[in-house]
């Protein structure tokens, strides 16, 4: 399925994540290594699950604001404007 996206993807992960186990995460980014596909991974050390939202005792502002930063990039390549797409 990766074979078919278009695109990019962004990932990002809190270092203390139960839901998203090592194993798990270092079979999705061997399934991306092994993919055509564009992907930028960020782990955010020390952070937990949730750390992007506001209102969690985990925010984390400095790992959520860099993931907004990232995504904002990532959207600037992928998306046209003026029906120019810019891959930088």
């Amino acid at each position: 399925m990766l074979d078919q996206v278009r695109g990019e993807l962004y990932c990002s992960y809190a270092d203390e994540d139960f839901t998203a186990p090592p194993a798990m995460v270092a079979r999705w980014e061997q399934l991306l290594a092994d993919a055509p596909v564009r992907y930028q991974r960020v782990a955010h050390p020390g952070v937990q699950h949730g750390y992007t939202m506001p209102t969690r005792d985990v925010h984390d502002p400095v790992a959520a604001e860099r993931d907004w930063e990232l995504v904002v990039a990532m959207l600037r390549r992928q998306l046209p404007v003026d029906g120019v797409r810019r891959d930088g």
